[in-house]
């Protein structure tokens, strides 16, 4: 019993165990303190990575903004190679669009719609890339295009009722306007309407029962309420 032995004895047991354990201790103490040392690198790294795509994206909104497609298409191409899978890259693509679109090249700015829909892992941008892909594909007058970008329609998702509207301004455009007219109120009648612009909607479902001559569809390509939170 350990009360009995001396401390000369208490002693020399703990040497004991410890010349037999003493290796197990350091190894388990150096592994410790690597893996907190390699913790900290991969932060590090992770924040480093970060201000770098936030730097590259911040170059290609002034590109963007100063209308410079060949630059911003360069520093859209090395987000994608240095940084795949940022939200920055999402954000790039989504720019690059408009700035596309701002001059008049429908195709170019689908592609980037397309990449972003196709690519990214946040369902609230994809949804995003979708409505406005589709509004492309409406100015482009490819309507079943425009339709079946919008098929997959979950009705509890905040998005539902802004792709019944843009899928009704797209049978519209394609002259239906009965379906336009149920897509319409289905947008309106949505539980989670998210931000829709319900006077806007309802104005464009009056315009049909008094056979405005005035298109439904005729809105920006990229409206407002379809932008990211910031």
């Amino acid at each position: 019993m350990d009360e009995l032995l001396t401390d000369q004895q208490q002693a020399e047991i703990v040497r004991t165990w410890l010349r037999e354990n003493g290796g197990f201790l350091l190894l388990g103490l150096l592994l410790g303190l690597g893996g907190l040392f390699g913790w900290n690198q991969w932060q590090d790294g992770r924040q480093e990575n970060a201000g770098e795509a936030s730097l590259l994206y911040a170059q290609l909104a002034d590109a963007v903004q100063f209308s410079r497609p060949v630059r911003a298409a360069e520093l859209e191409a090395q987000l994608v190679a240095e940084h795949d899978g940022s939200p920055y890259v999402d954000q790039a693509r989504l720019a690059m669009a408009k700035l596309h679109m701002d001059r008049n090249e429908a195709e170019q700015a689908a592609g980037y719609l397309v990449r972003l829909v196709d690519d990214t892992s946040d369902a609230a941008m994809e949804n995003i890339g979708r409505l406005r892909l589709a509004r492309v594909r409406i100015q482009q007058q490819q309507y079943d295009d425009a339709l079946q970008v919008l098929s997959a329609i979950d009705e509890n998702s905040a998005f539902a009722g802004r792709f019944h509207d843009v899928r009704g301004d797209a049978h519209y455009a394609a002259g239906d306007r009965e379906a336009a007219r149920l897509e319409y109120e289905t947008a309106l009648t949505t539980v989670e309407a998210g931000a829709l612009d319900r006077g806007l909607v309802q104005a464009k479902l009056d315009s049909l029962g008094v056979g405005s001559a005035a298109s439904p569809a005729a809105e920006a390509v990229v409206p407002a309420e379809d932008a990211p939170a910031e």
